[in-house]
Protein backbone atom coordinates (compact mmCIF):
# COMPACT_ATOMS: atom_id res chain seq x y z
CA UNK A 1 0.00 0.00 0.00
CA UNK A 2 2.02 2.89 -1.26
CA UNK A 3 0.72 6.08 -3.25
CA UNK A 4 -2.02 4.31 -4.28
CA UNK A 5 -3.54 4.75 -0.85
CA UNK A 6 -1.82 8.19 0.18
CA UNK A 7 -4.91 10.04 -0.32
CA UNK A 8 -7.52 7.80 0.83
CA UNK A 9 -6.00 7.26 3.89
CA UNK A 10 -5.61 11.43 4.04
CA UNK A 11 -9.41 11.34 3.60
CA UNK A 12 -9.70 9.06 6.40
CA UNK A 13 -7.11 10.86 8.39
CA UNK A 14 -8.46 14.35 8.10
CA UNK A 15 -11.88 14.39 6.32
CA UNK A 16 -10.35 16.79 3.52
CA UNK A 17 -12.64 17.03 0.73
CA UNK A 18 -9.47 17.63 -1.56
CA UNK A 19 -8.10 14.43 -0.22
CA UNK A 20 -11.67 12.26 -1.50
CA UNK A 21 -11.59 14.77 -5.08
CA UNK A 22 -8.01 13.03 -5.94
CA UNK A 23 -8.94 9.53 -5.25
CA UNK A 24 -12.33 10.41 -7.47
CA UNK A 25 -9.50 11.79 -9.94
CA UNK A 26 -7.66 8.38 -9.43
CA UNK A 27 -10.05 5.88 -9.79
CA UNK A 28 -12.84 7.54 -11.96
CA UNK A 29 -12.23 6.62 -15.11
CA UNK A 30 -11.99 2.46 -13.86
CA UNK A 31 -15.33 2.92 -12.12
CA UNK A 32 -17.36 4.69 -15.11
CA UNK A 33 -15.95 2.80 -17.51
CA UNK A 34 -16.50 -0.77 -15.36
CA UNK A 35 -20.35 0.87 -14.77
CA UNK A 36 -20.54 1.74 -18.55
CA UNK A 37 -19.73 -1.64 -20.35
CA UNK A 38 -22.32 -3.49 -17.80
CA UNK A 39 -25.21 -1.44 -18.58
CA UNK A 40 -24.93 -2.19 -21.84
CA UNK A 41 -23.16 1.78 -23.02
CA UNK A 42 -26.16 3.96 -21.12
CA UNK A 43 -24.33 6.67 -20.04
CA UNK A 44 -27.01 8.29 -17.70
CA UNK A 45 -27.26 4.80 -15.76
CA UNK A 46 -23.17 4.98 -15.41
CA UNK A 47 -23.16 7.88 -14.30
CA UNK A 48 -25.69 7.27 -11.62
CA UNK A 49 -23.68 3.74 -10.67
CA UNK A 50 -20.85 5.54 -10.97
CA UNK A 51 -22.01 8.02 -8.03
CA UNK A 52 -23.27 5.15 -5.97
CA UNK A 53 -20.22 3.50 -5.98
CA UNK A 54 -18.16 6.81 -4.88
CA UNK A 55 -20.63 7.02 -2.12
CA UNK A 56 -19.96 3.83 -1.02
CA UNK A 57 -16.46 4.15 -1.05
CA UNK A 58 -16.91 7.09 1.07
CA UNK A 59 -18.67 5.01 3.41
CA UNK A 60 -16.15 2.75 3.87
CA UNK A 61 -13.47 4.62 3.10
CA UNK A 62 -11.99 3.92 6.75
CA UNK A 63 -11.68 -0.10 5.76
CA UNK A 64 -10.79 0.38 2.62
CA UNK A 65 -7.33 2.55 3.35
CA UNK A 66 -6.19 -0.97 4.48
CA UNK A 67 -7.59 -2.79 1.40
CA UNK A 68 -4.35 -4.08 -0.74
CA UNK A 69 -6.55 -4.13 -3.61
CA UNK A 70 -8.57 -0.87 -3.73
CA UNK A 71 -9.36 -1.10 -7.52
CA UNK A 72 -10.57 -4.45 -7.21
CA UNK A 73 -12.86 -3.64 -4.68
CA UNK A 74 -14.40 -0.55 -7.09
CA UNK A 75 -14.50 -3.05 -9.89
CA UNK A 76 -16.34 -5.64 -8.38
CA UNK A 77 -18.51 -3.43 -6.33
CA UNK A 78 -19.09 -1.57 -9.69
CA UNK A 79 -20.36 -4.51 -11.53
CA UNK A 80 -22.13 -5.51 -7.99
CA UNK A 81 -23.94 -2.27 -8.39
CA UNK A 82 -24.78 -2.17 -11.85
CA UNK A 83 -26.12 -5.39 -11.84
CA UNK A 84 -28.53 -4.51 -8.69
CA UNK A 85 -29.70 -1.57 -11.27
CA UNK A 86 -29.95 -3.17 -14.38
CA UNK A 87 -32.63 -5.20 -12.63
CA UNK A 88 -36.29 -5.24 -13.16
CA UNK A 89 -37.71 -3.37 -16.41
CA UNK A 90 -34.04 -4.57 -18.02
CA UNK A 91 -33.95 -7.89 -16.72
CA UNK A 92 -35.82 -9.02 -20.24
CA UNK A 93 -33.83 -6.59 -22.39
CA UNK A 94 -30.37 -8.30 -20.55
CA UNK A 95 -30.98 -11.91 -21.52
CA UNK A 96 -32.03 -10.92 -25.08
CA UNK A 97 -28.56 -8.89 -25.65
CA UNK A 98 -26.93 -12.09 -24.11
CA UNK A 99 -28.89 -14.41 -26.01
CA UNK A 100 -28.13 -12.36 -29.03
CA UNK A 101 -24.43 -12.03 -28.61
CA UNK A 102 -23.75 -15.66 -27.02
CA UNK A 103 -25.32 -16.77 -30.60
CA UNK A 104 -22.79 -14.05 -32.23
CA UNK A 105 -20.06 -15.53 -30.80
CA UNK A 106 -20.58 -18.95 -31.47
CA UNK A 107 -20.09 -18.62 -34.85
CA UNK A 108 -17.54 -20.25 -36.78
CA UNK A 109 -17.02 -17.21 -38.49
CA UNK A 110 -13.53 -15.44 -37.73
CA UNK A 111 -11.33 -16.74 -35.04
CA UNK A 112 -10.51 -12.97 -33.83
CA UNK A 113 -13.92 -11.72 -31.92
CA UNK A 114 -15.15 -8.44 -32.98
CA UNK A 115 -13.83 -5.24 -30.39
CA UNK A 116 -17.45 -5.25 -29.23
CA UNK A 117 -18.19 -9.01 -28.45
CA UNK A 118 -14.78 -8.96 -26.53
CA UNK A 119 -15.12 -6.06 -24.71
CA UNK A 120 -18.96 -7.46 -23.36
CA UNK A 121 -17.60 -10.94 -22.35
CA UNK A 122 -13.93 -9.15 -20.70
CA UNK A 123 -14.76 -7.89 -17.77
CA UNK A 124 -17.24 -11.37 -16.91
CA UNK A 125 -14.13 -13.24 -17.37
CA UNK A 126 -12.27 -10.99 -15.68
CA UNK A 127 -13.98 -11.63 -12.33
CA UNK A 128 -13.00 -15.31 -12.47
CA UNK A 129 -9.82 -14.65 -11.95
CA UNK A 130 -7.97 -14.84 -8.41
CA UNK A 131 -8.05 -11.44 -6.46
CA UNK A 132 -4.14 -11.11 -7.13
CA UNK A 133 -4.26 -11.78 -10.80
CA UNK A 134 -6.95 -9.32 -11.32
CA UNK A 135 -5.66 -6.79 -8.94
CA UNK A 136 -2.33 -7.07 -11.50
CA UNK A 137 -4.55 -6.59 -14.73
CA UNK A 138 -6.47 -3.69 -13.22
CA UNK A 139 -3.30 -1.59 -12.41
CA UNK A 140 -1.60 -2.50 -14.76
CA UNK A 141 -4.23 -1.31 -17.81
CA UNK A 142 -6.65 0.25 -16.28
CA UNK A 143 -4.81 2.42 -13.94
CA UNK A 144 -2.27 2.74 -16.63
CA UNK A 145 0.62 2.15 -13.37
CA UNK A 146 4.41 0.66 -14.77
CA UNK A 147 5.66 -2.76 -13.65
CA UNK A 148 7.93 -0.68 -10.83
CA UNK A 149 5.16 0.72 -9.66
CA UNK A 150 2.87 -2.51 -9.56
CA UNK A 151 6.25 -4.13 -7.98
CA UNK A 152 6.35 -1.26 -4.91
CA UNK A 153 2.76 -1.32 -4.51
CA UNK A 154 2.78 -5.23 -4.13
CA UNK A 155 5.86 -5.78 -2.33
CA UNK A 156 7.04 -8.08 -5.36
CA UNK A 157 9.91 -7.64 -8.11
CA UNK A 158 9.32 -6.63 -11.07
CA UNK A 159 10.00 -10.25 -12.63
CA UNK A 160 7.23 -11.61 -10.64
CA UNK A 161 4.81 -9.23 -11.38
CA UNK A 162 5.21 -9.76 -15.04
CA UNK A 163 5.55 -13.68 -14.39
CA UNK A 164 1.66 -12.97 -12.78
CA UNK A 165 0.88 -10.51 -15.69
CA UNK A 166 1.70 -12.84 -18.14
CA UNK A 167 -0.12 -15.67 -16.44
CA UNK A 168 -3.25 -13.98 -15.53
CA UNK A 169 -3.18 -13.01 -19.70
CA UNK A 170 -3.24 -16.56 -20.29
CA UNK A 171 -5.80 -17.39 -17.79
CA UNK A 172 -8.31 -14.98 -19.66
CA UNK A 173 -7.07 -16.60 -22.88
CA UNK A 174 -8.07 -20.34 -21.90
CA UNK A 175 -11.61 -18.98 -20.07
CA UNK A 176 -12.56 -16.94 -23.27
CA UNK A 177 -11.37 -19.95 -25.76
CA UNK A 178 -14.32 -21.18 -23.82
CA UNK A 179 -16.61 -19.17 -24.15
CA UNK A 180 -15.40 -19.45 -28.31
CA UNK A 181 -13.67 -16.61 -28.28
CA UNK A 182 -10.01 -17.19 -29.70
CA UNK A 183 -7.39 -14.16 -29.05
CA UNK A 184 -3.60 -13.34 -28.15
CA UNK A 185 -2.15 -11.55 -25.33
CA UNK A 186 -1.44 -8.78 -26.91
CA UNK A 187 -5.15 -8.22 -28.25
CA UNK A 188 -6.27 -8.74 -24.80
CA UNK A 189 -3.43 -5.95 -23.71
CA UNK A 190 -5.22 -3.68 -26.55
CA UNK A 191 -8.47 -4.71 -25.26
CA UNK A 192 -8.25 -3.73 -21.65
CA UNK A 193 -5.81 -0.34 -22.83
CA UNK A 194 -9.42 0.65 -25.43
CA UNK A 195 -11.44 0.39 -22.08
CA UNK A 196 -9.51 2.72 -19.65
CA UNK A 197 -8.98 5.02 -22.79
CA UNK A 198 -13.12 6.07 -22.23
CA UNK A 199 -14.01 9.71 -22.14
CA UNK A 200 -15.24 10.91 -19.03
CA UNK A 201 -18.92 13.02 -19.52
CA UNK A 202 -18.51 16.82 -18.40
CA UNK A 203 -19.26 16.89 -14.59
CA UNK A 204 -18.94 13.43 -13.80
CA UNK A 205 -16.22 14.14 -11.55
CA UNK A 206 -18.11 16.96 -9.22
CA UNK A 207 -21.50 14.98 -9.16
CA UNK A 208 -19.35 11.80 -7.66
CA UNK A 209 -17.20 13.33 -5.25
CA UNK A 210 -20.80 15.68 -3.74
CA UNK A 211 -22.43 12.24 -3.74
CA UNK A 212 -19.64 10.50 -1.51
CA UNK A 213 -19.06 13.29 0.54
CA UNK A 214 -22.96 13.15 1.29
CA UNK A 215 -22.64 9.64 1.86
CA UNK A 216 -19.60 9.87 4.02
CA UNK A 217 -21.77 12.47 6.12
CA UNK A 218 -25.13 10.89 6.02
CA UNK A 219 -23.14 7.74 7.58
CA UNK A 220 -21.43 9.96 10.16
CA UNK A 221 -18.16 10.78 8.46
CA UNK A 222 -16.13 13.07 9.15
CA UNK A 223 -18.13 16.35 8.28
CA UNK A 224 -20.66 15.95 10.62
CA UNK A 225 -21.04 18.47 13.65
CA UNK A 226 -17.26 19.60 11.78
CA UNK A 227 -16.66 23.95 12.15
CA UNK A 228 -16.21 25.54 8.87
CA UNK A 229 -13.13 24.46 6.59
CA UNK A 230 -10.80 27.18 4.38
CA UNK A 231 -11.71 26.32 1.06
CA UNK A 232 -8.97 25.88 -1.81
CA UNK A 233 -9.34 27.05 -5.06
CA UNK A 234 -10.27 23.28 -6.40
CA UNK A 235 -12.87 23.17 -3.68
CA UNK A 236 -14.06 26.66 -5.08
CA UNK A 237 -14.22 25.46 -7.65
CA UNK A 238 -15.98 22.04 -7.13
CA UNK A 239 -18.76 23.93 -4.79
CA UNK A 240 -19.73 26.11 -7.55
CA UNK A 241 -20.31 23.31 -10.25
CA UNK A 242 -22.29 21.44 -7.28
CA UNK A 243 -23.99 24.77 -6.55
CA UNK A 244 -25.38 25.36 -9.86
CA UNK A 245 -25.85 21.80 -10.50
CA UNK A 246 -28.03 21.52 -7.69
CA UNK A 247 -30.12 25.05 -8.37
CA UNK A 248 -30.62 23.42 -11.72
CA UNK A 249 -31.94 20.22 -10.00
CA UNK A 250 -34.13 22.14 -7.37
CA UNK A 251 -34.98 24.88 -9.94
CA UNK A 252 -36.29 21.50 -11.84
CA UNK A 253 -37.94 19.94 -9.29
CA UNK A 254 -39.91 23.24 -8.46
CA UNK A 255 -41.15 22.94 -12.24
CA UNK A 256 -41.92 19.16 -12.13
CA UNK A 257 -43.76 19.75 -8.09
CA UNK A 258 -45.52 22.64 -9.31
CA UNK A 259 -47.00 21.00 -12.66
CA UNK A 260 -47.72 18.08 -10.78
CA UNK A 261 -50.04 19.77 -8.11
CA UNK A 262 -51.32 21.77 -11.36
CA UNK A 263 -52.35 18.38 -12.63
CA UNK A 264 -53.71 17.09 -9.27
CA UNK A 265 -55.76 20.10 -8.49
CA UNK A 266 -57.44 19.86 -12.26
CA UNK A 267 -57.69 16.21 -11.43
CA UNK A 268 -59.49 17.51 -7.81
CA UNK A 269 -61.65 19.99 -9.56
CA UNK A 270 -62.50 17.49 -12.71
CA UNK A 271 -63.79 15.00 -10.12
CA UNK A 272 -65.80 17.49 -7.80
CA UNK A 273 -67.33 18.47 -11.09
CA UNK A 274 -68.46 14.68 -11.62
CA UNK A 275 -69.25 14.28 -8.53
CA UNK A 276 -71.87 17.06 -8.06
CA UNK A 277 -73.33 16.21 -11.32
CA UNK A 278 -74.27 12.90 -10.12
CA UNK A 279 -75.22 14.66 -6.73
CA UNK A 280 -78.10 16.73 -9.39
CA UNK A 281 -78.60 13.40 -11.24
CA UNK A 282 -79.41 11.64 -8.09
CA UNK A 283 -81.82 14.86 -6.78
CA UNK A 284 -83.67 14.76 -10.29
CA UNK A 285 -84.25 11.12 -9.98
CA UNK A 286 -85.05 11.56 -6.54
CA UNK A 287 -87.73 13.95 -7.41
CA UNK A 288 -88.96 12.25 -10.39
CA UNK A 289 -89.65 8.61 -8.21
CA UNK A 290 -91.19 11.26 -5.47
CA UNK A 291 -93.77 12.37 -8.16
CA UNK A 292 -94.07 8.91 -9.44
CA UNK A 293 -95.40 7.64 -6.48
CA UNK A 294 -97.77 10.65 -5.39
CA UNK A 295 -99.20 9.92 -9.03
CA UNK A 296 -99.68 6.41 -7.80
CA UNK A 297 -101.08 6.86 -4.58
CA UNK A 298 -103.65 9.16 -6.53
CA UNK A 299 -104.30 6.83 -8.77
CA UNK A 300 -104.67 3.90 -6.54
CA UNK A 301 -107.09 6.27 -4.15
CA UNK A 302 -109.57 7.08 -7.46
CA UNK A 303 -109.16 3.22 -8.53
CA UNK A 304 -110.22 2.98 -4.50
CA UNK A 305 -112.93 5.14 -4.23
CA UNK A 306 -114.25 4.22 -8.18
CA UNK A 307 -114.90 0.44 -6.88
CA UNK A 308 -116.88 1.31 -3.91
CA UNK A 309 -118.89 3.94 -5.84
CA UNK A 310 -120.39 0.84 -8.82
CA UNK A 311 -122.00 -1.68 -6.68
CA UNK A 312 -124.23 1.73 -4.23
CA UNK A 313 -125.30 2.87 -7.69
CA UNK A 314 -126.74 -0.47 -8.89
CA UNK A 315 -128.47 -1.33 -5.75
CA UNK A 316 -130.57 2.48 -5.56
CA UNK A 317 -131.73 2.00 -9.37
CA UNK A 318 -132.80 -1.74 -8.99
CA UNK A 319 -136.04 -0.54 -7.30
CA UNK A 320 -137.11 1.67 -9.98
CA UNK A 321 -136.53 -0.68 -12.30
CA UNK A 322 -139.10 -3.54 -10.75
CA UNK A 323 -141.77 -0.77 -10.45
CA UNK A 324 -141.16 -0.24 -13.85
Amino acid sequence: MTDDHTPLRHYVASGAEHAFAAVVQHYLPLVYGAALRRVGGDAHRAQDVTQAVFTALARNARALAQHPDVAGWLFTTTRFVAAKTLRGERRRATREQTASLTSDLMSPEPASPAPDALHAVLDDVLMELRQLDRQVILLRFHQGLRLAAIAGQLGASENAVQKRLDRALDQLREKLGRRGITSTAAALAAAFEHQAAIALPAGLAAAALTAGLAGGAASGGFFAGTGLVAVSKLQATLAAAVVLALGAALAWQVSENRARRETTAQQTMAAAERTMALHHELASLLQRTAAVEADATKLEGALRAASTATPLHRHASSPTTARG
